[in-house]
């Protein structure tokens, strides 16, 4: 026999005139399984995200990963050596906060992507705002929550 999960509701026990106490019982079992259904999947989703978060930290690419308001949700290691920026310096921040020098030519490349398409460069300079110029070679593509949902924004780039 499956267990069942009852509550039991009465502020006072209620006595009719047989002296026999009243109450009410809800089968709250379908709630109860819910929830646990619900706990687990949310500690695999955080447990995949930090699987994720952990990939990308340490992958020896130079990758971040944004939503799509171009916030960074994650940056690998390589990334921010190359750019010369600390996980403090991106963590929920926007892109065009990080590097306000970008032109709207990558703002139009970052809403291409965002709108599914995909995008790279062998080698584009990249002036930035202290007077110097780097040379970087990236790619941008969308990241899809399911198969047709664009999601979020993930980058590749490399600096020379």
């Amino acid at each position: 026999m499956e267990k069942r999960w009852k509550l039991s509701e009465a502020a006072e026990p209620v006595v009719n005139a047989l002296q026999q106490k009243l109450g009410v019982a809800i089968d709250i079992t379908d709630k109860i399984q819910a929830k646990i259904e619900l706990t687990q999947y949310a500690d695999q989703l955080d447990r995949a995200n930090q699987i994720l978060r952990l990939l990308i930290e340490h992958t020896p690419a130079p990758i971040a990963m944004f939503d799509r308001d171009m916030r960074y949700l994650a940056a690998s290691r390589r990334y921010l050596e190359d750019y010369r920026l600390s996980v403090d310096d991106v963590n929920g921040k926007s892109h065009y906060e990080i590097f306000p020098e970008i032109s709207d030519h990558w703002k139009e490349i970052h809403q291409n992507c965002l709108a599914g398409a995909t995008a790279m460069m062998a080698e584009e300079p990249f002036p930035r705002k202290d007077g110097s110029l780097d040379w970087i070679r990236w790619e941008i593509r969308p990241w899809y929550r399911q198969a047709e949902e664009i999601r979020d924004a993930l980058g590749r780039h490399g600096v020379r």
